[in-house]
This record gives C-alpha cells, sequence and structure tokens, in this order.
C-alpha cells in the first residue's frame, strides 16, 4: 500500500502500519499461530486509536478473532448457566479494560453500578495495570457483586475463558472496553450461547473492536449514534441512546466564591473561566485552536482569567502556548477534588480540538452556565469531537462562529444575572435525563432491546458510508496532540507468543536501540551502565 493512502483509496487517511499488522494477522491465522494473530489484531487496533487508520471498524479484524474464538470456544465446550436462582436479582457483568481513579468511563461505570439498584454487577477487568479504584469497588461490592482482575494471567487466551466463565450466568454482559480489547471478542465471538452483550461507546469518536459481538451499541449521545449507523455498520435497531449517569444532585459547595478564589491565589473581582481536560483535548491542530481562540478575549478585558485544570504547566507543547497571556490563562495540572476551581469559575467553557463532555455537564449541575465552541456543523459526523447532550440541547450555548462565541462568553462573564439564569436552567435540566427515574426507564429500555436483538443473530451490517471530513478531523486530532503509535508494541509484548517477542526485541532496537533496556533486568542494566565509556 503506498504511503498515505488509506484502505479505502483516500489520501492521507490511512496509517500503513494498521494495514500491515492487519495483514499478518490474517498471514498468522492462516499457519496456525492464533495467538500471534489475537496480538496482531490488539496492535492494529492501538496503532488505529493514535493514528486514525479511515476506518472505525473492520470487519476483517473481526472476523481474525472470530476464527481464534471459534477454536477456543471447540476446546473448551462452554456452557450458558441460567441467569441466577429464583428470586434472587439478575446479575450484570460489566467488562473494562482499565479503571482509573481519574476518568469519565470509570466514573460512568461506577455511577451506572449505583443507579442500577435492581440488578447484582460484577466488573471483569482485562489489563488493570494500576490499584482497582476504591470507590468503584466499593459501588460494586454494594450491589452485591464481585471485581474480578483478569490481568493477573498474561495469557490473552487465559483471559477469554475466565472472561466465558463468568458471563455463563449473567443476563447481560456490557463492555466499556478500551478500543483495542481483543479478550471480549476472544470470548465471545465464536459462542454461539453467549449472553447479550452491549457495547457502551465511550470512545465514540475512534476505531474500536466489538462490533461482531454486540447486539446492541449503547451511544451516550447523538453525535456518536450518527457515526456509528454511518460508519460503524450497525443498522439502527442495535443503536440505543443512553445518556450519561450522574448523580441526582452536585455536591453541595463547599465554600464560597471568594474563599476558593482566595484559595487558590485569584483576584477576587476577575472574570474567571474554567475547563477541565486532559492536555491532549487542548493542543491545537489544522482545524481548531484553544489558545488562538480565547486569547481575543483577554486583549478584550484585562480581568478575564482562564483555569485549565488537566494540563501541566510544563507541557512542552503548551507551555509556549500559555506564556503570551502572562499568567491570566493557567495550566493547574491533574486535580482529585474540582470543588475550589467550579467554586471560583464564573463560566466553564469547552474544551476543543476534543471536548470534554463529562466535566461539561459536572460544571453545569454545580449551577455554572456553560459554552462550546466547535469547528464544524452540528449535524456533521465530525460533531463527535464536540459536545452535544440531550439536556443540554434547549439552550444555544454551542457555537460555529468565533466571533459569535467570544460575544456570549463576554456577555456571560460580564452579566452575572444572565449567567445566573443560565446556570440554573441547565442544572434543572440534567436530572430528568441523567439521573432518578428518567435514567433508569432509559437503561431498561437499552437492557430489553439487547436481550430482544440477541434473539435474532447473526446481526445484519450496514455497509459503512466512505470516508468523509470527520477522517480527517479526527487524524487532525492525532497528529496535533502528538500521539504515535511507533512504540505500542510495548504494550502487546506480554501477550506475545516467545518467537514473537524475540523478533519485536530486534525490531525495536533497530528504531530505538537506546530503550532496549527496558527489556532488561534491573540488575544488568546497572553493570552494562558500568560498562559503558566514558563521554
Amino acid at each position: 500500500m503506498a504511503a498515505g493512502v488509506g484502505l479505502s483509496g483516500a489520501p492521507g487517511l490511512a496509517d500503513d502500519r494498521f494495514a500491515v499488522l492487519l495483514d499478518d494477522a490474517e498471514a498468522r491465522l492462516k499457519r496456525r499461530d492464533r495467538l500471534g494473530a489475537a496480538v496482531r489484531v490488539r496492535m492494529a487496533a492501538n496503532a488505529a486509536t493514535t493514528r486514525h487508520p479511515g476506518l472505525f471498524q473492520s470487519p476483517r479484524a473481526e472476523a481474525v478473532l472470530g476464527a481464534v474464538s471459534a477454536w477456543l470456544v471447540q476446546r473448551q465446550n462452554p456452557v450458558r448457566k441460567a441467569p441466577g436462582p429464583l428470586g434472587r436479582k439478575p446479575s450484570i457483568l460489566h467488562v473494562v479494560t482499565e479503571a482509573y481513579r481519574i476518568g469519565g468511563h470509570t466514573k460512568a461505570l461506577q455511577r451506572w453500578v449505583d443507579a442500577d439498584v435492581d440488578h447484582v454487577h460484577h466488573v471483569a477487568m482485562t489489563h488493570q495495570l494500576t490499584p482497582v479504584p476504591d470507590a468503584l469497588a466499593a459501588s460494586v461490592a454494594a450491589s452485591g457483586g464481585r471485581l474480578s482482575v483478569l490481568s493477573g494471567s498474561s495469557s490473552l487466551f487465559g483471559m477469554a475463558r475466565q472472561l466465558r466463565a463468568l458471563a455463563s450466568d449473567a443476563l447481560l454482559v456490557v463492555l466499556h472496553i478500551h478500543p483495542h480489547d481483543v479478550v471480549p471478542s476472544l470470548a465471545f465471538a465464536g459462542w454461539t450461547e453467549r449472553p447479550p452483550i452491549a457495547f457502551f461507546n465511550h470512545a465514540d469518536h475512534v476505531f474500536w473492536l466489538g462490533e461482531a459481538i454486540s447486539d446492541a451499541v449503547i451511544n451516550f449521545r447523538e453525535s456518536g449514534s450518527r457515526l456509528c449507523r454511518a460508519r460503524r455498520g450497525f443498522a439502527a435497531e442495535r443503536d440505543v441512546l443512553l445518556p450519561l449517569p450522574l448523580p441526582a444532585e452536585a455536591p453541595a459547595p463547599t465554600m464560597t466564591k471568594a474563599q476558593a478564589r482566595e484559595r487558590l491565589g485569584l483576584p477576587a473581582s476577575a472574570r474567571i473561566t474554567l475547563t477541565v481536560a486532559s492536555a491532549g483535548k487542548l493542543k491545537p491542530n489544522a482545524h481548531a485552536c484553544f489558545f488562538t481562540l480565547h486569547r481575543p478575549l483577554f486583549d478584550a478585558d484585562p480581568d478575564v482569567h482562564m483555569l485549565l485544570v488537566g494540563p501541566a504547566a510544563d507541557d512542552p507543547v503548551l507551555a509556549d502556548r500559555l506564556r503570551p497571556f502572562g499568567g491570566r490563562m493557567r495550566a493547574l495540572g491533574v486535580q482529585v477534588d474540582l470543588a475550589p476551581y467550579m467554586a471560583a469559575a464564573d463560566l466553564y467553557v469547552d474544551s476543543t480540538p476534543f471536548a470534554s463532555q463529562t466535566s461539561m455537564l459536572e460544571a453545569a449541575m454545580r449551577r455554572l452556565p456553560v459554552l462550546s465552541w466547535r469547528p464544524y456543523p452540528v449535524a456533521s459526523l465530525s460533531a463527535v469531537m464536540g459536545s452535544d447532550d440531550v439536556a443540554l440541547s434547549t439552550e444555544d450555548i454551542t457555537f460555529n462562529d468565533p466571533d459569535a462565541y467570544r460575544a456570549a462568553v463576554l456577555r456571560l462573564l460580564r452579566n452575572e444575572t444572565a449567567a445566573t439564569a443560565l446556570g440554573a436552567r441547565l442544572a434543572a435540566a440534567i436530572p430528568a435525563h441523567h439521573a432518578g427515574e428518567g435514567w433508569r426507564r432509559a437503561l431498561a429500555d437499552a437492557y430489553d432491546r439487547t436481550i430482544a436483538n440477541a434473539a435474532h443473530r447473526p446481526h445484519t451490517r450496514i455497509e459503512p458510508e466512505p470516508p468523509s471530513a470527520v477522517d480527517e478531523v479526527v487524524l487532525a486530532f492525532h497528529e496535533g496532540a502528538g500521539y504515535s503509535n511507533d512504540l505500542l508494541d510495548f504494550d502487546n509484548f506480554e501477550f506475545m507468543p516467545l518467537s514473537m517477542q524475540l523478533a519485536e526485541v530486534g525490531a525495536i532496537y533497530r528504531r530505538h536501540p537506546e530503550i532496549l533496556k527496558r527489556f532488561l533486568p534491573l540488575s544488568l542494566r546497572l553493570r552494562l551502565s558500568r560498562l559503558r565509556p566514558p563521554a
């Protein structure tokens, strides 16, 4: 394949690495190197999430995993059990690759478990590299469920067998997995008696694996739903909309605005905006620059200040962008407790080039007015890179025109009455869709539709639309954020068969000889360092 030419023939959209790895996966499958084939699919999907390949799904990748899964199932002959004894709450099995102490998809999972009191909730983790968050563990235990960390085994096949066993008596399985996680596909694709499976589409802007095993895809917003129908092969009957679960009430304020500003060292009279997002979501690209967008506000009003929670002040890309603001735009790093920052702010503004929807909703719940700007039409597929939510759709808070957006920001910063009124309206609209009985009814519908769809396998796939502007937008975001798949082999090394590990060590050494030491024991690294000639 020529460099810069996508799998569909569209120029500039695909990464050759994705295609090369997928070709190798199919070749290994023909040679009956099934583990190597599964690892190569994982590597290909991992590469696709850091450099968009012009695809949001791959029937070829799903077929390789399906063939390997069928072989695994044939060897084990798993049995589907009845979903629990009579009189006991039925169980839901949630599958997550890794849960984090801070992160939107982990919050969604925990809140889901807390809100759904009609079921027992079990959680299986396929690649948990950090301690399990205490809050998630407590929520699972309170539901009567158990938390199983499968990644104690380095074998993909071993984890697939464990996952099948855990799912054998579940009423339903919900996947909250990372886009490259192959374990659920290996566990379920070849198992004809598998339980109903729903895919929670928390990473709705990138390529992911799992379409072939999913009886329904649960989207939390309309832009993700549109992209699924247009580019992932899901027919309308497999597309379910479920807003993100949120608490019924925002946390009670623990300090006044004046107290929060004093604590944070901010001027009492400043006009303060707040953004909560990871650094990658703010790094400029060809379509959008957060810093250029907001610079005229600082020129127009010397009292304007901005707090960025998430990015670090010494981030090599953002530091140069922050310097011209003379300290009035501050990067504060990751913060576990957002209360002081929410209390200090007058207005929340969404991140761009990529939105941070969970953070924006949490700000709105705290009665902060919120605004969002995006450089693409709301109805386009590219809208998946911005924020859209059913609870916020009745207010004019989303802008395409930068001048109109900046005018709205200044208007709300200068008019406390209007800002307070907007914040109150947004806070009042959220619970009906995101919490309480309204959300539980939507969840029950998602469960019912998933179960009903499972009775009509195999599912009809819709031929995806060809690459379009959304592919260029996603690729530009990956490039601007500085994502690289050059060293992603490290993320897959532990799963490789020995022959592949030896080959990968050689390949990585040729590209990056300075990092071969990562494979060596510490004692050997120290010995080698002593042998190094002096500079």
